[in-house]
């Protein structure tokens, strides 16, 4: 997965630098270096390079534009990772671990198929090992059936005890609809049992 974004970063970077180019043109004294190099290997990656070079020496000559703007675009983010980084009362379910009945039930649900996403958001295709809590037990996630997912054991681990987002449960529910039965509810809740 980490292979994956890279790539997807690198391809971002890249078109960024394709989009620059297209808009803009280099800075008259500052000749992009390999130029040539890479306009006669590849013209597209060329014109990339081209333009992060005129982005970066744009940077360079307007920092206190470029330094608001990376504000702007960073505070909210780091605000959230502040709050989150909270110490915060977190009322845990009694019961840690779903019973046996519960991983069979859960694991007939999912068609004993690990129910985590892989790569480009498609469904994993390893069989389930792994009971797991989608929000995570020690954050106050219930251990009941709505948090109950089967997960394989690369993907229970590479999950962690964090959060999913609203993004990753919506993707997780999208999924589900194709496998569940109309009665059983395909997104996952974080409530616990009452008591």
């Amino acid at each position: 997965m980490h292979l994956i974004r890279r790539l997807l970063f690198t391809a971002g970077c890249l078109l960024f630098g394709l989009l620059v180019s297209t808009v803009t043109s280099p800075p008259a004294g500052h000749p992009v270096p390999v130029r040539g190099l890479l306009r006669d290997t590849h013209p597209l990656l060329g014109s990339s390079v081209e333009g992060l070079w005129t982005f970066s020496w744009a940077v360079f000559d307007h920092p206190l534009l470029f330094g608001v703007i990376a504000a702007v675009l960073t505070v909210p983010w780091l605000v959230a990772v502040l709050v989150s980084a909270l110490p915060r009362r977190v009322n845990k379910d009694p019961q840690r671990l779903f019973t046996t009945d519960q991983r069979r039930y859960g694991a007939t649900r999912a068609g004993d198929r690990c129910e985590m996403e892989s790569i480009f958001f498609t469904r994993c295709r390893r069989p389930g090992e792994h009971g797991d809590h989608w929000f995570p037990h020690s954050l106050g996630g219930g251990t009941v059936m709505d948090n109950f997912v089967w997960a394989c054991a690369r993907c229970n681990t590479s999950k962690g005890a964090r959060i999913p987002t609203w993004w990753e449960t919506s993707r997780l529910e999208w999924r589900r609809r194709r496998y569940f039965t109309p009665d059983q509810t395909t997104r996952p809740t974080r409530r616990a049992r009452a008591g």
